[in-house]
């Protein structure tokens, strides 16, 4: 009977949840924790929805989870509709391949499966030249907001494997990383919430996580993204990316509206891993 109650109980925390991380969603920007004449600078022009029915100023359906890999210290997981994302943490561990350091080493490695592209197919173990520059920018983004000097000579190593891409992988995979490492019980000054902001294909105007048709469609020759990793209680941008042309206002345009939507994705984030941290206290 006990069995029954607690299974029952697990899945109403399952639902309650999702009901929590889908008001964040489809949340308005002007709901956000942005001023009211900076919401309506960033409104869209013509009013006009995007491909997928959303506002130039909504989030895809996301849901988080923690924990989900028993051998590793900390894991994570993570969906933005059709992208897809899970991440491994192991350690801190002591390596004797490199010298004494004061500060732990951070050590990311991205990939896509191959999978998770249905217009190219990518290779199974190398990692190709733009899973490179995926990996060296989480680890610019992440290393800001961990305590290394807590483990010397140490390495962590985080491992992230994007198993569907429809846009906003790198963003998604430092996201998820973030709460891999908070699931790990890594030291840490915050977490780090990662957007990315688009031009429009169609109307020129910037968008919110936009998907991979929305990035790869350049109608008006001004296709280009800017992601943005952030640490909403620092106030301190670890990490900015463009990819593709933009103008100078629309990029600071997409900055404003990513660093919005990073406050709204950590909230999220809480609610991932403090039911987790309250489960483990009781037991």
């Amino acid at each position: 009977m006990t069995s029954v109650l607690e299974e029952r109980q697990k899945q109403l925390r399952e639902e309650k949840y999702r009901n929590i991380a889908a008001s964040y969603t489809f949340r308005p920007l002007h709901h956000s924790i942005l001023p009211e004449f900076q919401s309506n600078q960033i409104k869209s022009k013509n009013g006009s929805n995007r491909m997928d029915g959303r506002r130039k100023n909504e989030f895809r359906p996301f849901y988080m989870k923690t924990g989900i890999i028993g051998q590793a210290s900390g894991s994570a997981y993570l969906e933005m509709n059709k992208t897809k994302i899970i991440c491994s943490v192991y350690g801190p561990h002591q390596s004797s391949k490199m010298e004494f350091s004061e500060k732990a080493k951070l050590q990311c490695e991205f990939k896509f499966a191959t999978f998770s592209e249905q217009t190219k197919e990518r290779k199974k173990y190398v990692q190709d030249k733009e899973e490179k520059e995926f990996s060296m920018l989480m680890i610019q983004s992440l290393e800001s907001s961990l305590i290394l000097e807590k483990y010397p000579k140490s390495v962590i190593d985080c491992y992230v494997l994007v198993l569907e891409n429809d846009g906003g992988a790198l963003s998604g995979a430092i996201t998820c990383a973030s709460l891999a490492l908070a699931n790990a019980g890594i030291e840490m000054f915050d977490l780090v919430a990662a957007t990315t902001a688009g031009v429009d294909p169609i109307s020129g105007d910037i968008i919110l996580d936009p998907t991979e048709e929305e990035g790869r469609k350049k109608g008006n020759g001004k296709g280009g993204v800017v992601t943005i990793a952030y640490m909403t209680g620092l106030n301190e941008v670890t990490q900015i990316w463009q990819s593709g042309e933009m103008t100078y206002e629309n990029a600071k345009e997409g900055i404003d509206l990513c660093i919005d939507g990073c406050s709204r994705v950590v909230g999220m984030m809480r609610s991932a891993i403090l039911p987790q941290k309250k489960l483990e206290v009781k037991t």
